[in-house]
């Protein structure tokens, strides 16, 4: 039987509690896939027996960190923590936890996620304020 584009679409966000273009995307070219991959989220993300939403949030955003993933891949996640009961604050603790370890660039890629989720009023962090020329 085939897989059911739209069930399955609903099902990514009725898991997760958000829905990325990436799911989308798979819904188009691979819908079997996009199953497959709820399944793994149903019985591996989702489930609590050992570790809660949140800790589970926190780890991923770390992940996602460490390979200086996109803001809006990171943004979706902190969103889930969130929602599992973490803070602003809490996040940006972990950011500049793992910065050290990490590194510069996924460090800032990290501050701009947690700024457009956290402090949407703050001016981009990845814009040129000003060029001038240096003395010789």
């Amino acid at each position: 039987m085939p897989v059911d584009k739209e069930e399955e679409l609903k099902r990514v966000t009725d898991l997760r509690g958000f829905r990325y273009g990436l799911h989308d995307f798979l819904a188009e070219v691979d819908p079997d896939f996009l199953k497959a991959v709820n399944d793994t989220v149903e019985s591996q993300y989702i489930n609590t027996q050992i570790l809660d939403r949140k800790t589970k949030e926190l780890a991923i955003i770390v992940a996602c960190i460490s390979q200086v993933d996109m803001a809006s891949h990171l943004q979706i996640h902190m969103h889930a923590a969130v929602q599992a009961g973490a803070t602003g604050a809490e996040i940006l603790s972990i950011i500049n936890l793992v910065g050290d370890w990490i590194g510069h660039v996924a460090r800032i890629r990290a501050l701009e996620a947690w700024r457009i989720y956290f402090r949407p009023d703050l001016p981009t962090i990845d814009r040129v304020i000003e060029l001038r020329e240096t003395a010789k």
